[in-house]
């Protein structure tokens, strides 16, 4: 495997980068008084719940997948929609499926989520986790989408956690009242 500047060089370097976006992410909500993490909106109409709920199923389906399950179940969406790729209609499945929950539900399902994969993580070596992407899919159709590059998992899990955590953060930030 060869370094890639952007990418987390081993596991170590994985959880740094996790735990230093997940702060970032903490930061950017303890801004948002609480009586409006279910109703402030962003430019798209996603509230803060909205967000969360988002980045909990995300990290849910890197939990299926290290659990030999499909993707499309830790995300809560059908695999006919998972299996179209279509990433827009994905997130728009998945956020149709935590629609309603309060924000307090949302905030406790993300943390256990968020600490169930870290736990996770944390049992798996680096030898694990330069492994492909395609060593962890379940021998059945439909349960990954995207081409396998044989980039190391390693990288995968740090685009569901801490770039999307970093991806989020911006918007959650542009929500915080003035």
């Amino acid at each position: 495997m060869s370094d890639t500047p952007d990418q987390p060089r081993d596991k170590a370097d994985l959880l740094a980068r996790i735990d230093a976006a997940h702060a970032e992410l903490d930061a950017a909500i303890i801004g948002i008084p609480a009586d409006q993490l279910g109703s402030l909106r962003d430019a798209e109409g996603w509230s803060v719940a909205d967000h969360l709920a988002h980045l909990t199923a995300w990290e849910r389906s890197m939990l299926a997948l290290f659990s030999g399950r499909p993707r499309h179940e830790g995300l809560g969406i059908d695999r006919e929609t998972y299996e179209a790729g279509d990433i827009n209609a994905i997130n728009a499945a998945v956020r149709a499926t935590s629609a309603g929950q309060s924000a307090d539900a949302v905030i406790a399902a993300f943390e256990r989520t968020h600490a169930d994969l870290m736990a996770r993580v944390t049992t798996m070596s680096d030898d694990d986790l330069r492994q492909p992407y395609a060593h962890f899919l379940p021998d059945e159709p439909g349960s990954g989408f995207g081409n396998d590059s044989g980039d190391p998992i390693l990288w995968r899990l740090c685009g569901n956690t801490a770039d999307h955590f970093a991806e989020h953060c911006a918007d959650l930030l542009a929500m915080r009242p003035a």
